[in-house]
């Protein structure tokens, strides 16, 4: 995830309907929804559970990983819990520590930076958002230290090392307090391991991005002076290493780049060898733009299964195959998924950024035997702050959601369903956004082909239709586009 320019208005958006679920989503037959953050499968203080994770995480996820990085680029720890209160009503609630470094030419600065402390809250009851944050220059108030999680930034904290943290979340603007221990249930895993054994390249430099897929979280939550008791859930990731900010990635030198060039081919080997493996998919709808960077979502199943999935925007395919990964994790181990795509279900579009964010889509992942198809549908208010990376204006936005779906591994298939957050960032070019849909009609359903191109820039719709089977139709038109 990026940070991006620091002003944050919340707003209420009409979502854009723009088509329904696939035709697999009637596989989802009950109610997908959980209702109760209740995971009795979980207890965090039982010692063989302890040792478990212990074992695996040894040399896996160290104190060292855990502690500062300072000087580097950029690093943040973020927790984000999905809560139960005592009254029966649901809330969410995520916080993030979060600070980045200049480039003075031949390092990384230890006296010239920003920090930031971003708390969001979510009422899943009526969909409400609030968000609060506090920039400042760093190094400042915001204390870290290292071979620990020891973090405080004005009241608010975080302590721990894996797999047991404390943390208190103080949102001084909307007058929100959440005091929590939060215990890691599932092994911790980092990211793109599979590939490049979690060194990820970036720039001419590298980073890693650490997670535990699964905590359990128990505490008190106080709104306006009133506390209640609260349970649930949450995800909690680690990111440290060069800038991960768009406008401050540093590209140094050829020979910098040529230190990572084996990291960057590494991924992209892994990328394509992961599809041709699995078999090259038909891709009946293809969704082209001119968006640049990342649809990011978590979900946490009523199971004790959990799911990332990230992929990359950078102008070519806003729908159908994915760059980027999905980890699955069942809470003892987990699984990547190179081969992975979408379909965007639901969007709003913001005048303001000239941005499609979407916020219910379909995802479908393949590697070997198994797989799984995902619906998610975000049901809450959306938060915005917005930026701008060189040539690009966007933001960076985060919303609550609901899922379900299925996973399958041979003969046996496993119902998900469950809750989690929906934090796309996106970017649209200063000359304004643009679109290209694809849709093929293929037998034994019938032949055609539909074809719609959208120009902000020029404000028009074109739109071609031409379909043989089951019945002929002919459609051409030129409007002026949606939203202009």
């Amino acid at each position: 995830m990026l940070l991006f320019g620091l002003a944050v208005p919340i707003v209420n958006l009409q979502a854009k309907t723009i088509s329904k679920f696939g035709e697999d989503s009637q596989v989802i037959t009950e109610d997908a929804v959980i209702k109760n953050n209740i995971f009795p499968y979980l207890d965090s203080s039982n010692s063989n559970c302890n040792q478990f994770l212990k074992e695996k995480s040894d040399t896996l996820w160290t104190p060292e990983d855990e502690g500062d990085h300072f000087p580097c680029g950029g690093e943040y720890w973020w927790l984000y819990t999905m809560l139960t209160l005592e009254d029966g009503s649901h809330w969410d609630m995520c916080c993030k520590f979060i600070y980045t470094m200049n480039w003075t030419g031949k390092q990384w600065s230890e006296t010239n930076g920003r920090c930031e402390l971003r708390i969001q809250v979510f009422n899943r009851e009526t969909g409400k958002c609030f968000d609060s944050i506090h920039a400042i220059d760093h190094p400042g108030v915001f204390q870290h230290k290292k071979n620990m999680v020891d973090l405080k930034f004005y009241n608010s904290t975080m302590k721990g090392l894996y797999p047991n943290y404390t943390a208190f979340f103080d949102d001084d603007i909307n007058n929100i307090q959440l005091t929590v221990d939060f215990n890691a249930v599932a092994p911790p895993c980092w990211h793109l391991q599979e590939s490049v054994n979690g060194t990820i390249p970036i720039g001419t430099g590298t980073l890693r991005y650490g997670s535990l897929p699964f905590v359990e979280v128990k505490g008190n939550l106080s709104i306006n002076g009133t506390v209640l008791n609260v349970t649930g859930i949450g995800y909690y990731e680690h990111l440290f290493g060069d800038s991960f900010v768009a406008q401050s990635i540093r590209f140094t030198s050829l020979k910098d780049l040529l230190k990572v060039g084996s990291l960057y081919s590494s991924i992209a080997k892994w990328l394509l060898s992961e599809r041709i493996k699995n078999g090259l998919k038909k891709t009946h709808f293809l969704h082209m733009d001119n968006l640049r960077g990342t649809d990011w979502i978590w979900v946490a199943f009523d199971n004790g299964w959990s799911v990332m999935f990230e992929r990359l925007r950078f102008g070519v395919f806003a729908e159908g195959p994915c760059v980027g990964n999905l980890i699955l994790s069942d809470g003892k181990e987990s699984w990547e998924f190179a081969d992975v795509y979408i379909k965007i279900n639901r969007e709003t579009y913001l005048q303001e950024s000239d941005l499609y964010v979407p916020l219910d889509f379909e995802i479908r992942g393949f590697k070997d035997n198994k797989s799984i198809f995902i619906v998610f549908n975000t049901t809450t208010n959306i938060t915005k702050k917005y930026g701008m990376a060189r040539a690009f204006e966007g933001g960076l936005f985060l919303a609550a959601g609901e899922a379900a779906g299925y996973f399958k591994e041979g003969e046996t298939t496993i119902s998900l369903c469950g809750q989690g957050l929906n934090n796309p960032c996106l970017f649209t070019p200063k000359t304004k956004y643009r679109s290209l849909e694809i849709e093929l009609l293929l037998p034994p359903y019938g032949f055609g082909i539909s074809i719609r191109k959208i120009s902000h820039p020029l404000g028009i719709e074109i739109f071609f239709k031409l379909q043989l089977r089951p019945t002929f139709e002919f459609i051409f038109y030129i409007k002026p586009a949606p939203e202009t």
